[in-house]
């Protein structure tokens, strides 16, 4: 029986005390193994204890063990030194002859803190027993900075001869959305001062040929909201109109269709802007009417259908001029709540706080500080990068605010935010009567385009704001806006020409509607 084998692997290990060990195991193995006959192992005719047996026993062992030594078919085992060599570290060739000079008085902990820069990553000093050092498989000197790729510099060009027909009259928004189903977005323009709307369908590579007329013929149209109304997947538009009925045009196979008969009865108000969202939380799209008038703010529900009703008593009753606005759940939670600033000086934004229903309730309060001013212009959008909504004012000849959401709702100014001459007017105050917000340079947050009027040169240029991620703005210097812009009434950013980038669209009331190119 080998009962040796259970021990040979740890024999074999155990340098060199362990080969002493081994060959006393092997000699006593041997001894156990070689018992055969008597058990005395004397030969026959031997006396016990006779100088002749003690001799042929020492013979017989020393022949059992080396035989038994044989068995064992041994690996030949290394000669171990008097002393281990010292380990040295493994360290790639760098391509310089030798490590470069430390100074004597250099700490461990000095050296983690070099090598915790280099290709490994994170030196792990902390965590080794102490006196330990983290040493860096990788290069010896410091790793490079790694930087992305440098960026296409924001460039936009004017390229409206090139792009868009000629269009005159009083022209006052412009609205956007694939309306023939073929994946580019189309263009509509509202125009006031008895003019017809119209609509211009894109090619497929941000040209628009030609203008053609919406249904409804002329009127004083002022603001313009795309959403599928009727629910059967296809863009539809509403026309709001401040002198005469508003306009509801469905889409049949491609082509708007005057509806507002069937859908919208005679809904005469003195619309500014319409806003288009499912606000009751049934899934359809609804409306919010904002008015330029003294005339209460309307709100309109839909059947499902696409037919949209007035809704008397779901808002606060109001009195209030207003301009413009936008929706947005300021608080993160349900349907959307409205903001819209207002056009008297001694008004302030308003936002009004959607309970899930569709009933609003005034939540200005939320507004800190209050601001009175001549407001066009309130966009919630997402500032500083911390997902919920903030709120940005256009004002006329006032402050620009930016206003940060605490993630409940409430809406605290940020004075830092704004770059200095967006201050008072008389010292660089836009003429703003418009805003409009996204990520024009690709870098992951949202920009503002304040669209401004008036005749005074300087103050009725439009101003990009580039936002360094945490609600923080710059003017863009390069800008190609014209000096003396003239009376913007709307800007937009939108991408025509379908390369994933923002275009922008500026809409003037005295001149040509500008399409400038981001390249």
């Amino acid at each position: 029986m080998r009962r040796e084998s259970a021990v040979l692997p740890t024999i074999i290990g155990a340098g060199r005390g362990g080969m002493c060990a081994m060959a006393v195991a092997i000699f006593l193995l041997a001894a156990c193994s070689s018992g055969g006959g008597d058990a005395s192992g004397d030969a026959p005719g031997e006396a016990a204890g006779s100088d002749a047996a003690e001799d042929r026993r020492a013979a017989d062992l020393v022949d059992t063990g080396a035989d038994r030594a044989e068995d064992l078919a041994l690996p030949d085992l290394p000669t171990i030194p008097d002393a281990a060599p010292e380990l040295v570290p493994d360290v790639p060739d760098t391509g310089t002859d030798s490590l470069p000079d430390v100074p004597a008085d250099t700490t461990a902990e000095a050296v983690a803190e070099a090598v915790s820069d280099a290709d490994t990553g994170t030196s792990d000093v902390a965590e080794d027993p102490p006196g330990d050092l983290a040493v860096d498989n990788g290069a010896q000197d410091a790793a490079p900075e790694i930087t992305p790729p440098p960026k296409n510099p924001l460039v936009l060009v004017d390229e409206t001869e090139d792009r868009l027909p000629e269009i005159t009259g009083d022209s006052r928004y412009v609205e956007h959305a694939d309306v023939d189903g073929d994946g580019d977005e189309d263009l509509f323009l509202a125009v006031a001062s008895n003019a017809v709307s119209v609509q211009m369908l894109n090619d497929g590579t941000g040209h628009f040929p030609e203008a053609t007329p919406l249904p409804g013929g002329p009127g004083e149209a002022t603001g313009l909201a795309a959403a599928d109304f009727d629910g059967d997947g296809a863009v539809d538009l509403f026309v709001a109109r401040s002198n005469e009925p508003s306009l509801l045009l469905l889409n049949q196979q491609g082509t708007l269709v005057d509806a507002t008969a069937a859908s919208l009865g005679s809904f005469n108000v003195q619309a500014e802007r319409a806003l288009a969202a499912d606000l009751d939380g049934d899934t359809d799209i609804d409306l919010v009417v904002i008015t330029s008038g003294s005339q209460p703010k309307k709100l309109l529900l839909n059947d499902g259908k696409g037919k949209l009703t007035v809704a008397d008593g779901f808002l606060p009753p109001d009195t209030l001029m207003g301009a413009s606005g936008s929706l947005g759940s300021v608080d993160g939670i349900g349907p959307p709540d409205l903001a819209f600033a207002c056009f008297i000086s001694s008004q302030t934004t308003r936002l009004w706080l959607n309970d899930g229903t569709a009933h609003f309730t005034d939540g200005s309060a939320n507004i800190q500080p209050a601001y009175e001013s001549i407001g066009f212009d309130a966009v919630l959008a997402d500032l500083d990068g911390d997902k919920d909504l903030d709120l940005f004012e256009a004002n006329l000849m006032n402050l620009q605010r930016v206003l940060l959401n605490n993630g409940k709702g409430k809406l605290t100014e940020f004075p830092i935010g704004l770059p200095k001459g967006l201050g008072y007017f008389g010292d660089g105050t836009l003429m703003a009567t418009d805003a409009e917000v996204g990520d024009i340079d690709l870098d992951g947050d949202n920009d503002v385009l304040v669209g401004c009027s008036g005749n005074t040169p300087g103050l009725n240029q439009e101003v990009l704001l580039l936002n360094n991620g945490m609600a923080s703005f710059s003017t863009w210097k390069d800008a190609p806006f014209p000096e003396d812009g003239g009376d913007t009434r709307h800007t937009a950013f939108v991408d025509v020409d379908g390369d994933l980038d923002l275009d922008v669209i500026v809409v003037n009331s005295l001149s040509q509607t500008r399409l400038y190119v981001n390249q």
